[in-house]
């Protein structure tokens, strides 16, 4: 008996196929438009990062001058801090592109202030009353700003755009000088860490009693004759030797030296996380030096870095600055503030001679300096901390 022949099965590959290429079309579509948001995404992730970083940069100035002591306009400071900080956040969101769009907008109401603490918590205003350390902001493309992202092959299926927005925060942190990578300006000049901090606290100046302000509200304070002792009035030395009124002259005009930066390593006073934080070995210059007094006037509105000190007894009836007599009296260096050279009145020759300064912002670059002491502006418990290394991204 003949086996009759299988049925045809011709025509049926084609519709198959047919079905089968619609679903790899409409696969390939939506992985080309997932690339593009992704895309989309990434090119907003650095506006965003960029905008927030410029902004929290611009908080730093203000911070200091709203935290001095005796301050009036503390609002206007505040809202001065903002809209520099929102401008400047704009200013580079619009040097970034995204989804086609060749320069981002940023919407004043995407652009929020806020605290975060030392364990990374966040808080915006108005829950947050005081100073920020923070800047967020919100890039996006959408209705609200820059249009919503058009999709490439969405269309097909009805779907013709997205909407994407992508939020980043950054925070001012302040620091301390632990060391120093390289020679720069330093005064030749110690002043007493208590005496700053009370300074820092009340804007009085420890030495006078007095209040004295510069044009911009800020406080000043007199540090060199300050209390001395046994013929010590302030003057150290930054090489650790005996330093001549010359050689007091050259610092005070120059700064440190390369060799002088490398004595101070090579003795272990620097970095100051690794010097013993009770030993007196720091060697002060005996007497009133004419050089520093007289080299300083050509440099009033100059920053400098200050060296304070832990007074070897800190006690009002037998307070000592340092440890030893004349020539061999040494101090114990604990931290260096950034100041600005304010005035420089009189002459060693008489009982006038003065230096003021105001405190400073330093923003610390990381080539100059070893840091330490890295924390969110305003978590540290020091009074207030007025120098700065770069903002740092925390969303």
């Amino acid at each position: 008996m003949r086996t009759p022949p299988p049925a045809s099965r011709r025509g049926t590959i084609a519709p198959l196929m047919a079905l089968l290429l619609a679903v790899l079309f409409g696969m390939m579509a939506f992985a080309v438009d997932i690339g593009w948001i992704a895309l989309a995404k990434a090119d907003l992730h650095n506006a965003a990062d960029a905008a927030a970083l410029a902004g929290a940069g611009q908080l730093m100035d203000g911070y200091v001058q709203y935290n001095l002591p005796g301050q009036t306009n503390k609002n206007q400071i505040l809202n001065a801090a903002k809209k520099a900080a929102s401008a400047s956040a704009k200013t580079f969101a619009g040097y970034n592109a995204a989804g086609g769009v060749p320069s981002l907008d940023l919407r004043n109401a995407d652009v929020e202030f806020g605290f975060t603490d030392a364990a990374g918590k966040y808080t915006p205003e108005p829950t947050y009353q005081g100073y920020p350390n923070t800047v967020k902001v919100t890039v996006r493309l959408d209705g609200k700003a820059n249009g919503s992202l058009g999709l490439i092959f969405g269309k097909v299926f009805g779907k013709h755009t997205t909407d994407v927005a992508v939020p980043a925060a950054a925070t001012i942190y302040t620091a301390r000088i632990d060391s120093f990578l390289q020679p720069g300006p330093i005064l030749p000049i110690t002043y007493d860490q208590n005496f700053w901090n009370g300074f820092l606290k009340t804007g009085l100046d420890p030495l006078t009693g007095a209040t004295a302000k510069d044009s911009q509200g800020d406080p000043l304070a007199s540090i060199f004759p300050n209390d001395g002792f046994n013929g010590e009035y302030g003057l150290i030395s930054l090489n650790d030797d005996y330093a001549s009124g010359s050689k007091m002259a050259q610092w005070a005009d120059k700064g440190m030296s390369a060799d002088d930066l490398n004595a101070l390593t090579t003795r272990t006073l620097v970095p100051l996380s690794g010097h013993d934080a009770n030993a007196w070995d720091w060697a002060g210059v005996p007497g009133k030096k004419v050089g520093p007094i007289s080299n300083l006037s050509a440099h009033i509105g100059e920053p400098y870095l200050l060296p304070l000190f832990k007074p070897y007894d800190p006690g009002p009836s037998g307070y000592a600055p340092g440890k030893g007599t004349g020539g061999n009296y040494d101090y114990n260096i604990v931290q260096f503030v950034p100041v600005t050279l304010y005035d420089v009145k009189g002459t060693v020759t008489d009982d006038l001679g003065m230096i003021v300064v105001t405190p400073s912002v330093l923003m610390l670059d990381t080539n100059k300096y070893a840091l330490t002491g890295v924390m969110p502006a305003g978590t540290d418990p020091a009074p207030l901390i007025t120098s700065f290394t770069t903002p740092k991204l925390t969303q």
